[in-house]
């Protein structure tokens, strides 16, 4: 039976090896896709994507926050892809994940999800469908659709997102209609930063401006036939514009001449930025909204200042004594930030928290202040304000740190390039970076073709090789290894699955449910690492939030304590308990599934110097006395009687309205109707402090 099962085992090892060698040479086998022709459609779900045919640009869909997906345009250099353009987001209460990207016969460009049901129309701006169309990714990036004869329909450079590729126009557009249509840049909204737009001057279609909120902080100077005043300098790095005019339109195009695939990229702080590898990756074009005396006088060419005294801010840390009020609506960071700069009588800014949980800004309309102590909070002061005190942590602010947010554009890599009174722009943590090497020229010659063939079948050879010592490393284990672990994942199964009453109550839940649920136990639904394992987000398919604890093979969390977390929640129901949703057991792996609880553990309000400002007595009492409930609940009144033995603040999670709910029951013990003690051959306090993180 024993070596029934090494075989068995052993075999599996085997046909996996052989199925991936095979992926691989399909892989290298496989020609590039980059056309949809008419009623065809593309699988898009799992990283699927469509490829132009130099393989520099994706279009696939991404989801950089939960539940909200984008079909996105990539960029790829040495495999790694960043954003440079996306479709409307797609997010709707049925929470349903794309899977295809279909060319219907009827014109439209769709995506649908996994059971064929429409999600959105990609091309739904397009005035009149037309049948018989077909879509192409192009080299340049470009997403197009083409009627019958060729004509181009619909492309993704009519709609920018942040990013400005060549061959792109940006201009105003159908001038013949009463409402003329403009193609412009729209930079990303963060929680620091309020968007901007990069667009043609409606006064003076020669001139391209940067505002926020229909105030103008940055102009290109006329464009007088051959460049802009404002940025005559980025001739040097092969930067050239065009502009065309007629009685329908009017538009700027650029090129460079150095790096066909230079891209210029609006940022969160409103900046134009130029990212080539060609010549050193970024190079900033408008800074009109830093404080920095490394800047160069070429970077702020074009600023208008509409303020006179100056309308950069500079970040300080410390507390000023000079604030005229505060206003509780609910703003973020960038809220505040606007509010102060279009109002030129305000000379600083910052974002605070109140003790009823509100959130708001403090303004001040003062010309000077003085700076009480350092290092307690954010403010951010005009460069024209007068600051009084030791100034502490004091550090220039091209770019406020934004919080995580849809991304659609490359982020600059934040290193210094040698070139004279250029330095590059702060890096914001939105989007990939791209890579800070130099991109190679698209090059055909024959030598370059040899090379990589050589390189190509190096590569295969090597990994072939690799795999084929990992098979037999992994069956010697296999014949000489302890079968140990595996017994006991097998007996934890048996444990569960025996007790028919735990299989009546509480429902089991197949990995592929919790897999599609997590998005593959992704970094970004993360909710924190406890000593027995990682906790994720998910999201069933009917909506329903969950919280999904993956324990560590080797954690420590036993089988006694698998069969108790299982068997003694599943039979407890009381609102200051956690609510254990059902369980899976795959192979290796056990799970619990939770009831997501939004507020998170109740030591990561208490113990932190921010979020411990919301709990006032009241709702500390209301805490306390929630848990006193819950452990009554469990001693007295509960089905069985029940010691946790682990209670502390990590193991009491928060609802909504921060109602308390003791969870982690892997420890507890259950006694009799009669007993009121109970010994234990384990040492409790040590188990916990040997796994915590």
């Amino acid at each position: 039976m024993k070596m029934s099962r090494l075989v068995r085992h052993c075999s599996n090892f085997a046909i996996t090896f052989c199925f991936i060698a095979y992926c691989l040479s399909c892989i290298s086998a496989s020609q590039v896709k980059n056309t949809l022709g008419v009623n065809e459609s593309f699988v898009l779900y799992y990283g699927d994507f469509l490829e132009s045919s130099n393989q520099r640009f994706r279009l696939t869909i991404i989801s950089p926050a939960n539940w909200t997906y984008f079909l996105a345009i990539q960029y790829v250099y040495m495999n790694q892809p960043f954003n440079i353009w996306a479709a409307n987001n797609y997010q709707t209460p049925a929470r349903k994940q794309p899977a295809y990207l279909i060319m219907n016969v009827d014109g439209r460009l769709v995506v649908d999800d996994s059971f064929n049901n429409l999600l959105f129309v990609v091309n739904g701006e397009q005035s009149a469908m037309i049948s018989s169309t077909t879509a192409a990714l192009l080299d340049n990036g470009n997403l197009v659709l083409r009627a019958p004869g060729g004509i181009t329909v619909w492309q993704s450079f009519d709609y920018p997102s942040n990013t400005w590729p060549q061959g792109m126009r940006i201009g105003i557009f159908d001038l013949n209609m009463r409402i003329p249509r403009q193609s412009i840049l729209t930079s990303l909204s963060t929680f620091d930063e309020p968007n901007s737009t990069l667009a043609v001057d409606h006064s003076s279609t020669k001139e391209l401006i940067v505002m926020q909120d229909g105030v103008v902080y940055w102009r290109s100077g006329i464009w007088d036939g051959l460049k802009f005043s404002s940025l005559d300098f980025f001739a040097r790095f092969g930067v050239t514009f065009s502009y065309f005019s007629d009685a329908n339109e009017s538009f700027f195009t650029w090129n460079c001449s150095t790096d066909p695939y230079a891209l210029l990229w609006f940022s969160t702080t409103g900046n134009i930025t130029v990212i080539s590898g060609d010549f050193g990756a970024n190079r900033s074009m408008a800074v009109c909204d830093e404080i920095d005396e490394n800047k160069s006088k070429e970077q702020s060419l074009g600023c208008t200042n509409p303020c006179g005294g100056g309308d950069g801010f500079r970040e300080i840390w410390g507390e000023l004594d000079v604030w005229d009020g505060y206003t509780y609506s609910d703003q973020t960071l960038a809220g505040c930030k606007l509010k102060c700069r279009t109002n030129c009588s305000c000379y600083a800014y910052s974002y605070i928290t109140y003790n009823q949980g509100g959130w708001g800004c403090k303004t001040t309309r003062s010309r000077k202040g003085q700076l009480l102590y350092s290092g307690t909070q954010r403010i951010f002061v005009r460069d024209s304000f007068d600051l009084a005190g030791k100034e502490l942590n004091s550090t220039p602010s091209p770019g406020l740190a934004p919080l995580a947010s849809p991304a659609f554009a490359p982020s600059p890599p934040s290193v210094v390039y040698p070139s004279p009174g250029l330095a590059p722009l702060a890096s914001p943590p939105l989007a990939p970076s791209p890579p800070s090497v130099v991109y190679p020229m698209p090059s055909a010659t024959k030598k370059s073709k040899k090379w990589k063939v050589k390189l190509s079948i190096g590569v295969l050879v090597t990994f072939l090789g690799a795999l084929i010592l990992l098979y037999l490393f992994c069956c010697l284990q296999c014949k000489n290894g302890d079968s140990r672990g595996l017994r006991e994942f097998n007996s934890a199964k048996r444990l569960v699955l025996r007790d028919k009453r735990v299989d009546d109550e509480l429902p089991f839940f197949g990995f592929t449910i919790i897999e599609i649920a997590t998005n593959h136990f992704a970094d970004e639904n993360l909710l924190g690492q406890g000593g027995f394992g990682p906790v994720y987000k998910g999201k069933l398919h009917d909506g329903q939030e969950i919280a999904v604890k993956r324990l560590k093979h080797m954690s420590g969390f036993g089988m006694e304590q698998f069969k108790n977390e299982v068997t003694v929640i599943s039979k407890l129901q009381h609102r200051n308990l956690v609510r254990l949703l059902g369980y899976c057991i795959h192979r290796e792996e056990r799970i619990l599934i939770y009831e997501f609880l939004p507020n998170k553990s109740l030591d990561s309000i208490v113990f932190d110097s921010e979020k411990g400002i919301v709990l006032d007595w009241k709702r500390r009492s209301h805490i306390i006395d929630g848990i006193a409930q819950g452990l009554l609940y469990l001693h007295k009144y509960s089905r069985l009687k029940i010691i946790h033995r682990d209670l502390k603040t990590s193991n009491v999670l928060l609802d909504n309205d921060l109602n308390p709910k003791i969870s982690d029951f892997g420890t507890a013990r259950i006694f009799g109707d009669n007993e009121s003690r109970a010994n234990t051959k384990k040492v409790v306090a040590v188990t916990c402090l040997l796994n915590m993180p």
